[in-house]
């Protein structure tokens, strides 16, 4: 008896919600802090439009505007919506990210469908996918929504390329180019979309049609999909002021190499986490593979087993069109993920990026089942879907097992960390955000000690020495911190961090003049933060006794420190005010608050 496909669709966002129910529980972790609690850009209505036209991380650059990696509007809008029905309410967050999660599941096994899946093999592809593992750090981590909205567009997308195949009307050709462009304006592996485009009708997925599509055909229904990437990537390289496709330091050539000498590992790994996910954590001991690392372990080995993986997924994949389009939908999803020259040498692999290819190893490996069944079984079709069913079905028990399990990893910033060190416990990024989180904590001994830890693995890190002089400085020890600030300092003198760090351990060990000195140099050097140097360096003048410059210092910026989106300057308004209090000004006192 068939079941209607509705029905279907219900039965698997009951469950993929029902597994997240924990994560509901869980708190602000990550870049959440910083992305939810501390940006004022997604808080504060004047700042929307700005925040939309910038990087993701813009409220922390230097004038925010961006230069970062990440141009991501739809993601930014979102952020803006949920502050406004949540503010910084974290269960309201975890419940709009599980609802986008079920939508996603449904639209897996709508694709399926469409490409020629049956109901059963959909069915029970989809109800992998929801369940599996690899999705917790996407699902249970507020912040790595990015992942479920892409994929709504991506497969959106696929969908609409579907039917506007079967019929090129206007209205459907608006319809995909506009979700596309959502894609695209969600997450940057959107790009490859075309591509999978080609594929798609080249292949003839989502069609009853035989043989392969004409190359032209193909090309003339995805140059439009192109076309729009083009467009993104130009509006893409005018926010972020270039094109932000790798670090700095690297040279083309060089991000090349690295990218090619690492596929065969990360996909590897990819592949692994798909089929035994056993190793999740928010942190993998992988590193990048340069030329002068190049080796048996890491390329020559990883490159034998991808070419072998290869020829069993071309061979299950060769008559089987369901089979095709999985196999094709893991490699061109999962191309974005392979340019690890833009993610340092740390955080080459993240579970998150797995998402979308994810779809394509489960249905790849369920049709190989199907394949399997149908010949052992004399093509018993009954025998075939309820085989698949219970063999599902058990899976899926397994599977929900642990994903459960996972997610009190990202249910708190301390769990994270811990669970990031001990998995990689030579990652410099997982030490020093544990040692912030203790030193946020005031667990400054334990801070000290992850610190130390990370600044033996990488001595000359920008992040590494900043926070090794926070950490000195809360323990008094700030002979050590100026130290660590002007070496930091010779190497990059327009570091706003720094100079304020500088300043304020020069305060702390009784050297006023001189922070009053770095305080005015930083006002100089990065105007931007001239609001903020200003507010720093009155609040020394007045420790030192000159109340009177501190207050005419204040004064000439007042209008301007009310305006400025920098926090540190609206603190300066409370501290006229206070000046004014102690100098006997009440009158002037109360209209400084109200400015």
């Amino acid at each position: 008896m068939r079941v209607p496909d509705r029905l279907i669709a219900l039965l698997l966002i009951l469950v993929s919600m029902a597994v997240y129910v924990p994560s509901i529980e869980g708190e602000f972790v990550f870049d959440d802090r910083i992305q939810i609690e501390g940006n004022q850009l997604i808080q504060r209505p004047e700042y929307f439009g700005k925040a939309l036209r910038s990087d993701v991380f813009a409220f922390r650059s230097e004038a925010h505007l961006g230069g970062g990696y990440y141009w991501r509007p739809v993601f930014v809008a979102w952020l803006i919506a949920n502050y406004r029905m949540f503010g910084v309410e974290p269960a309201g967050w975890h419940l709009a990210s599980l609802l986008v999660y079920g939508l996603v599941v449904v639209l897996a096994y709508f694709v399926v469908r469409r490409v020629g899946g049956t109901q059963v093999l959909a069915a029970c592809a989809a109800l992998l996918f929801a369940v599996h593992p690899a999705h917790v750090e996407s699902v249970a981590w507020i912040s790595g929504v990015t992942d479920p909205l892409l994929a709504v567009f991506y497969l959106g997308s696929l969908l609409l390329l579907f039917r506007l195949r079967d019929v090129p009307t206007a209205g459907r050709w608006a319809a995909a180019l506009g979700v596309y462009a959502c894609a695209l304006l969600a997450k940057e592996p959107a790009v490859f979309f075309p591509l999978l485009a080609v594929a798609a009708v080249r292949q003839r997925w989502g069609s009853t049609e035989e043989g392969r599509a004409p190359w032209s055909e193909a090309l003339r229904i995805a140059a439009p999909f192109a076309g729009v990437a083009l467009v993104y990537l130009f509006c893409r390289a005018a926010v972020l002021h270039g094109p932000a496709l790798y670090d700095a330091g690297l040279s083309p050539q060089g991000a090349m190499a690295r990218n090619f000498l690492t596929a065969p590992t990360a996909i590897i790994f990819y592949l692994r986490e798909a089929l035994l996910p056993l190793w999740i954590a928010p942190a993998h001991p992988l590193r990048s593979v340069t030329p002068a690392t190049a080796g048996l372990n890491n390329f020559a080995l990883p490159l034998a087993g991808l070419v072998f993986a290869g020829l069993i997924m071309e061979r299950i994949s060769a008559r089987d069109r369901v089979a095709n389009f999985a196999a094709g939908l893991f490699f061109l999803s999962l191309a974005a993920a392979l340019n690890v020259a833009g993610l340092g040498q740390e955080n080459v692999v993240q579970d998150r990026y797995l998402f979308v290819p994810l779809l394509g190893v489960t249905v790849l490996v369920l049709c190989a089942v199907e394949a399997t069944l149908r010949r052992a079984s004399g093509e018993n079709r009954q025998l075939v879907s309820g085989s698949l069913i219970g063999l599902t079905a058990v899976l899926a028990a397994v599977l929900a097992g642990l994903t459960v399990r996972e997610q009190a990893t990202w249910s708190s910033a301390e769990k994270l960390w811990d669970a990031a060190v001990e998995n990689d416990p030579h990652s410099t990024w997982a030490l020093l955000e544990r040692s912030q989180l203790n030193g946020r904590a005031g667990r400054w001994d334990q801070a000290r000690l992850d610190v130390e830890r990370a600044y033996l693995l990488k001595p000359f890190s920008p992040e590494v020495i900043l926070h090794r002089a926070e950490v000195a400085i809360a323990q008094a020890r700030y002979a050590e911190a100026i130290g660590d600030l002007r070496f930091f300092l010779e190497k990059i003198p327009a570091s706003a961090d720094a100079r304020t760090k500088l300043g304020i351990a020069l305060q702390g060990s009784g050297q006023y003049e001189a922070a009053i000195s770095v305080f005015r140099e930083g006002r100089e050097r990065t105007p931007v933060h001239y609001y903020g140097f200003t507010q720093k360096m009155a609040i020394v003048m007045a420790q030192s006794g000159k109340t009177a410059e501190a207050i005419q210092e204040l004064e000439a910026v007042r209008s301007r420190l009310s305006t400025d989106p920098n926090p540190d300057s609206r603190l300066g308004l409370k501290f006229l005010g206070f000046l004014y209090r102690q100098e006997g000004r009440g009158a002037a006192a109360l209209v400084s608050c109200l400015i």
